[in-house]
């Protein structure tokens, strides 16, 4: 699917202020690492999270981005996804939370 075998078990993550960057394959198995670090903003915050580095996002992420974002909004904050626009999801699916692979 274009990713290394090592973006499988491991994503590279960093945290510069409000800004939440990772790199490689967003699967369910190596991004609730990503998650926690999520978790730590306070909800009524402003969080960016940056996808643009990663080659494959799969259903399980993308779905916690749509809850995680409903969060946020609840409490009067938010959770900006930028470069989920530059994914088209896999097998010609058209549902929104399928898995997506950079175009």
């Amino acid at each position: 699917m274009g990713v290394s075998f090592f973006s499988l078990f491991n994503t590279k993550s960093t945290v510069e202020g409000i800004l939440i960057r990772i790199e490689g394959a967003a699967i369910y198995r190596n991004v609730i690492k990503v998650k926690k670090q999520i978790l730590k903003f306070p909800y009524s915050g402003d969080i960016v999270f940056d996808v643009r580095k990663c080659v494959l996002a799969d259903h399980s992420v993308i779905e916690s981005i749509y809850h995680l974002k409903d969060e946020f909004r609840e409490l009067v904050g938010t959770l900006t996804v930028i470069g989920i626009d530059e994914f088209k999801n896999m097998n010609r699916s058209k549902h929104e939370l399928a898995t997506k692979r950079k175009k």
